[in-house]
């Protein structure tokens, strides 16, 4: 029997990533210093969001990944038109239409995005 993580413990479970001695230091501020220490931090993002951001090798990559998922993801988006307008004309006709999954041969593999 598995036993289910409260969302308190699954809370925890996040913030053992951080390092054990900045922890340590937050709980030991006072109030007023949070908010320097949340400015801190959320400067340090908006500063690592802009370098990767202008990052040419990221770029790079984006757009290699870009170009070579085309042809996959037009394919998923042509065929989820295709299901959802047989599905709307099977509805309209009266029929159960189901959900897609419904029309899966058994054992098909599909993994969600």
């Amino acid at each position: 029997m598995k036993v289910q993580k409260d969302d308190h413990q699954k809370e925890l479970e996040k913030f053992e990533k951080l390092d054990e001695e900045w922890r340590s230091e937050i709980l030991g501020k006072q109030p007023e210093e949070w908010d320097k220490a949340i400015q801190q931090c959320a400067t340090n993002l908006a500063n690592i969001k802009a370098a990767q951001a202008m990052d040419p090798d990221v770029k790079s990559l984006k757009a290699q990944l870009k170009t070579a998922n085309k042809q996959y993801t037009e394919g998923k988006k042509e065929n989820s038109l295709k299901i959802d307008f047989i599905l709307k004309v099977m509805r309209d006709a009266g029929h159960d239409a189901g959900s897609p999954e419904d029309f899966l041969p058994k054992g098909a593999l599909v993994e969600d995005e």
